[in-house]
């Protein structure tokens, strides 16, 4: 089981080396031969050095020219070398961490839905690696070349010692054995435990966190709890590391036990080298090249032990990574080769049967029922966690219904190519993106085309043109002062996000409460001018307001993730004892106190 485990760490190193190879080939075959290079100048200096403390000792009268120029020439290589493989290792490193990006990137955005990001156990892989994502492929080109140097050196160097005495190699690596493997599993072992205990460490990056970020900012002064957050962070942190110290010295003992049997070993080479010397079997070159190497073999053992320490961390992460891209997301939104005819001749949307529970075991939707024809204004009200967002995720395809179908003309909605279903869709979601590009690329990302005057002409549907002729380059101004643009107001961002939708073009329009936030007239009103440019298309409003509501052709009532009710405003008023009449009741007193008076579409 070990071995296979061996085999399987091997493997992904052999995967992150690849890696490398793809993203820069030219740098890496370079950077692997001055590596190789590199590696070989320290043994190939020793083997000269010995030759000369021959000569010295020896009767000869000429002067080693060849061997002294070789000795220059080896000491030049070595200065030259180095930083001709450090600026290699740069360009290496550049191109490395955008494959491994760009590779990221690809493959989150290949997931056609959204329960791998409401996953705990997928959401922390992927929070793991957007976090580790940006220095660990960095961290493996300096620890893979350091690491190839440093096997390079070492075996050199064994091989020089060989020509003195074949047994001499064999002693000296045992000796380093126990030192070696106790830092490598105490390194290791170490990572491993932070990995498994990320939930903690998570929690006290979030504290830490809470008291930079802007949007916190106002409540922790207005409330005064900023020392509760920095005294809970105390406490966590004490108890955290306290737990860690205690295993780290426990760790600690064992490492310095096995350690010391590696010092014995050295103590003992030395004593034989010395009488070796003593009895004339070992000339004085080889005694001083003995005593030097066991020197340096130390520091290229540490080399080693140190390297392959940070690689056990660094795998983790290659583990993680080549794991993710690895896996098949597409079981859960499986796709269809079905390509309906473009265009799609669509004329009634039916939700049949259709019940729904998250990923968690939290249902939502039970038994929903209805049918809506193409080119009408719906609303979907409701209460606050009725399931009206759920719908529009259905809808979208982010998720499939646990039961029922959703038909498109009688067409199973898993059965429509989802590429081009969602072609036909535009939503703006209650947590709509605010992305720090400029305003037009904002708006124009909806279906990636950035024609200025089909920008501009969303921005007038969505009613960001007011907002654009402010900014000091139009909608050629770069938006978010995170990157030293403009910085915008909700509701300004809002505009954006309805100029999106527009910009779209699509036939099936859905806003989905992204308005919550703003008083039931400024609701209206961005309701208003969202029906006002829509005509001839389907259109879903979700809100739980319903001052809103009027100009809706046909309204859906849910209430605790079940359709109670659906008609027209007056039929639903109608009926007094129903939830629709009820809720409206309940809100009309608000509506009259903001002087909202609001007549039917």
């Amino acid at each position: 089981m070990k071995l296979t485990n061996y085999f399987y760490k091997l493997n992904i190193v052999v995967w992150g080396t690849k890696q490398l190879v793809i993203a820069a080939p030219k740098e890496t075959s370079l950077l692997a031969l001055l590596i190789i290079v590199q590696g070989l100048i320290p043994a190939f200096s020793l083997f000269i050095v010995q030759a000369i403390i021959n000569w010295v000792l020896s009767p000869e009268a000429f002067f080693p020219l060849g061997l002294v120029c070789a000795w220059c020439g080896a000491l030049v290589l070595g200065t030259v070398i180095s930083p001709i493989i450090s600026l290699i290792r740069i360009n290496l490193n550049e191109k490395a961490l955008t494959h491994c990006n760009v590779l990221l990137m690809e493959k989150a955005n290949s997931i056609e839905g959204l329960a791998p990001f409401e996953n705990p156990e997928l959401y922390d892989q992927i929070q793991f690696l957007k976090n580790e994502s940006a220095r660990r492929p960095l961290n493996f080109v300096f620890i893979i070349t350091g690491l190839a140097k440093d096997l390079i050196t070492l075996s050199s160097i064994l091989v020089v010692i060989s020509t003195i005495s074949l047994w001499m190699p064999a002693f000296i690596l045992i000796a380093c054995i126990p030192h070696a493997i106790s830092t490598y599993w105490f390194e290791k072992q170490t990572w491993t435990d932070m990995l498994f205990r990320s939930p903690e460490s998570r929690r006290l990056a979030w504290l830490s966190s809470l008291t930079l970020e802007e949007r916190f900012s106002k409540e922790i002064r207005l409330f005064g709890f900023g020392n509760f957050l920095v005294t809970r962070y105390k406490n966590l942190a004490k108890s955290f590391h306290d737990a860690f110290n205690t295993e780290r010295w426990e760790k600690s003992l064992r490492f310095v036990s096995l350690s010391l049997l590696s010092v014995l070993g050295n103590i003992l080479i030395f004593i034989f080298a010395i009488m070796h010397a003593k009895q004339g079997t070992f000339t004085a070159g080889a005694v001083v090249i003995v005593l030097q190497a066991l020197v340096m073999i130390q520091l290229e053992i540490n080399g080693l032990i140190q390297d392959f320490g940070m690689l056990a961390q660094t795998m983790l992460f290659f583990e993680k990574f080549n794991h993710f891209l690895q896996t098949d997301f597409s079981y859960l939104i499986p796709k269809k080769v079905t390509i309906p005819p473009d265009p799609f001749p669509i004329h009634a949307i039916h939700f049949e049967g259709i019940s729904f529970s998250y990923p968690d075991g939290r249902k939502v939707l039970s038994n929903v029922n209805f049918s809506i024809p193409i080119g009408k204004k719906i609303a979907v009200v409701g209460e606050n966690g009725a399931g009206k967002s759920t719908l529009v995720k259905l809808l979208a395809r982010f998720y499939d219904p646990t039961e029922g179908r959703i038909l498109i003309d009688g067409i199973d909605l898993k059965e429509i190519d989802l590429k081009t279903w969602r072609q036909y869709l535009s939503v703006v979601f209650q947590d709509f993106g605010q992305y720090h590009l400029s305003a037009g690329e904002n708006i124009g990302i909806s279906r990636s085309s950035f024609d200025p005057e089909e920008i501009a002409e969303a921005a007038q549907k969505g009613g960001f043109d007011a907002v654009a002729t402010k900014l000091p380059l139009g909608l050629n101004s770069m938006l978010g002062k995170e990157f030293g643009g403009t910085s915008l107001s909700g509701g300004e961002w809002q505009k954006i996000a309805m100029s999106r939708a527009f910009f779209r073009d699509a036939n099936i329009l859905i806003l989905d409460e992204p308005t919550a936030a703003l008083d039931p007239k400024s609701e209206h009103e961005v309701f208003q001018k969202f029906a006002e440019n829509t005509e001839n298309k389907t259109t879903f409003f979700i809100t739980h307001r319903l001052g809103s509501v009027k100009m809706a052709d046909w309204i859906l009532v849910l209430k605790n993730g079940e359709l109670i009710e659906e008609g027209t405003h007056e039929e639903l008023l109608a009926k007094r004892e129903g939830e629709y009449a009820y809720l409206f009741s309940l809100q009309a007193d608000r509506y009259a106190t903001q002087e909202m008076v609001l007549e039917p579409a």
